[in-house]
């Protein structure tokens, strides 16, 4: 059962308590991309990933690539079990996808158009699994919304919810007060560095590092920022934490890509960009970003560096095995051993050496 707590400071955020942000030494980790609220292929894909590592007496570190949330109607589900982790001793990384990013703006700006919006992109089936939070008038209102908006424009359901605005903001505020909620939220990272891998749930462009003072030691930087971000959200202070909410222009942005957006044609980059994002995070001892957020037909690299010297590869995970997008895949992880060995599930939920 999650405790209520209090927001935490910055310094909690990077108490010896909490997941480093990078680790240099090789380690056993089992890495999910996007589960978009099926709580199966989210079970299944930890389950394999596990049971992998059981058989060589390891227990790896969990990292998760964002998009939990969303799309299924297993959200809650999913956000216990992965509570259920941390009850088990198994340390686990939670990072930041856009879908949980337009849940936190939606509890704390809350407003119609940010509703709709995410609504419009699955939130309403999140909504739906947390119903039980509210008294019997609102978790009809909810339930009315699922069954009659679910497939509306979005110029339908922004009407329906400009019309409804003060229940939103009533729901906006027994949501963010929810201690299973307020854990889940104040859990996420932005990205992680475990030997030369970088974990981000949609990748980071030239342009958007770039943007970054202390180039010396950006991950860390990113990080950081990005924590004091949220901290400011959560205590309702105006801040930057747009910034890491901006998309392309391939996304439907007008803005340079974040980290949370940056979509699979944005990395067909010239070779100059392709040169400076190589040295940028050859510069942090990365060689490989591993990336959800765009869902591809299969797991493959794109090689990034013009440099043969050099290498910079970024490996695309989310296969879409939400029941959501009906691919033919049902469950994905990467399991990377301590040695280096790579394994990953085929569309037959089979575990197979990956290269």
């Amino acid at each position: 059962m999650i405790e209520e707590q209090n927001t935490p400071s910055i310094e909690d955020f990077f108490s010896n308590e909490n997941t480093p942000i990078t680790t240099e030494a090789p380690s056993d980790l089992l890495v999910i991309p996007d589960v978009h609220g099926d709580l199966d292929a989210f079970n299944r894909s930890l389950d394999i990933g596990m049971n992998f590592f059981a058989k060589k007496s390891k227990t790896p570190e969990v990292i998760l690539l964002g998009d939990i949330i969303d799309r299924g109607l297993d959200s809650v589900s999913i956000i216990k079990r992965i509570g259920d982790l941390t009850n088990q001793n198994i340390n686990s990384v939670i990072l930041i996808g856009n879908h949980e990013a337009m849940f936190i703006e939606c509890l704390y700006n809350p407003n119609a158009y940010l509703f709709a919006q995410w609504m419009y992109n699955g939130g309403l089936q999140t909504l739906h699994s947390f119903a039980y939070l509210f008294e019997e008038k609102i978790r009809e209102f909810i339930f009315n919304l699922y069954h009659s908006c679910e497939s509306e424009s979005f110029a339908d359901l922004y009407h329906d919810c400009a019309l409804n605005e003060d229940i939103f903001v009533e729901i906006a505020s027994v949501l963010k007060s929810d201690p299973l909620v307020k854990h889940f939220i104040m859990n996420l990272d932005l990205c992680v560095q475990r030997s030369t891998d970088l974990f981000v749930h949609a990748g980071f462009l030239p342009n958007f590092i770039g943007s970054e003072e202390n180039l010396e030691k950006w991950v860390f930087a990113m990080q950081t920022s990005f924590k004091q971000s949220l901290l400011n959200k959560l205590n309702g202070n105006q801040n930057d934490f747009a910034n890491f909410l901006s998309a392309s222009v391939s996304r439907g942005g007008q803005s340079i890509a974040g980290p949370l957006w940056a979509d699979y044609s944005d990395f067909k980059l010239s070779q100059f960009d392709a040169a400076l994002l190589t040295t940028l995070m050859n510069a942090q001892s990365v060689d490989r970003m591993v990336v959800g957020h765009n869902i591809v037909s299969e797991p493959h690299y794109v090689s990034v560096s013009p440099i043969p010297s050099r290498k910079l590869d970024v490996l695309f995970l989310d296969i879409g095995m939400s029941h959501h997008y009906n691919s033919s895949y049902s469950s994905m992880a990467l399991c990377i051993t301590e040695q280096g060995d790579e394994y990953i599930i085929n569309n037959k939920n089979q575990l197979i050496r990956f290269i």
